[in-house]
């Protein structure tokens, strides 16, 4: 029900487009499984859809605000759509987004840009919001800028909430710099293993990757300097898991 990028695999050479090196993200990293059960799953995207398609967007002013109240840990809204266990989880180590009026505060690319949260806030993804795709109720981690809030894969291993009967392992993410890929491994609590490619699109392209289908995009991103007019967008993948199994990790 969650998952990571493993570091591990080939990788395509490197393409510069906003600076920085070729690194594949978990871009304010999501995982979640698609359950088997239908009132189960009917339950979440009811009430993912009460809150991110319902509640108004916020303003700028009232993410600042927010932002301020918030700490740096997920916050868990209902263990049904969080996959991610909080208290073993490895720190993140990307603050991949900022605010309009302080732009340096996120370095998604290595190269000081990142996303903006104003602009994700008006394509409809907000902090500590629920959202649904593909029939996956997403959580985006609400650790506020400067904050950390992704992970850049380095191998790190993501303990997952015991969910049966899963059949979909999602991914949300996007790469820098062109797109990437790389192996990632799901543990079974059995202690079997299911070893797979898992890659993401250039975060300021258009076309997509190996497979991925596109979430949203932003009309810009944010620089050091201010705002870039480059469009940036957050990119979905999925495996399939054996259904018959329960997934421990993802790494």
């Amino acid at each position: 029900m969650n998952s990571i990028i493993g570091p591990e695999g080939s990788r395509p050479a490197v393409r510069r487009f906003l600076g920085g090196r070729n690194r594949i993200f978990l871009s304010l990293l999501f995982v979640a499984a698609l359950l088997a059960t239908i009132s189960f799953t009917v339950n979440d995207l009811f009430f993912a859809r009460a809150q991110s398609t319902d509640a108004p967007l916020a303003t700028p002013a009232q993410l600042d605000q927010l932002n301020q109240q918030l700490n740096s840990k997920i916050h868990i809204v209902g263990q049904k759509n969080n996959a991610l266990l909080p208290s073993s989880l490895p720190a993140y180590n990307n603050a991949g987004t900022s605010n309009d009026t302080a732009t340096t505060q996120g370095n998604f690319d290595g190269a000081g840009h990142s996303y903006s949260t104003q602009a994700l806030a008006l394509s409809g993804i907000t902090l500590n919001k629920t959202f649904v795709y593909d029939g996956i109720s997403f959580l985006w981690p609400n650790p506020a800028p400067p904050h950390s809030n992704n992970y850049l894969s380095a191998g790190q291993v993501l303990p997952l909430t015991p969910v049966a009967n899963a059949t979909t392992l999602g991914f949300l993410g996007a790469a820098a710099n062109g797109a990437s890929s790389g192996n990632a491994i799901i543990t079974y609590t059995d202690g079997t293993t299911k070893t797979f490619a898992l890659g993401m699109g250039d975060w300021a392209k258009i076309q997509t990757s190996f497979g991925n289908k596109i979430v949203t995009s932003t009309m810009y991103a944010n620089a050091k300097t201010g705002r870039l007019n480059v469009k940036v967008f957050v990119f979905y993948a999925s495996v399939a898991v054996d259904s018959t199994k329960v997934i421990q990790s993802v790494k």
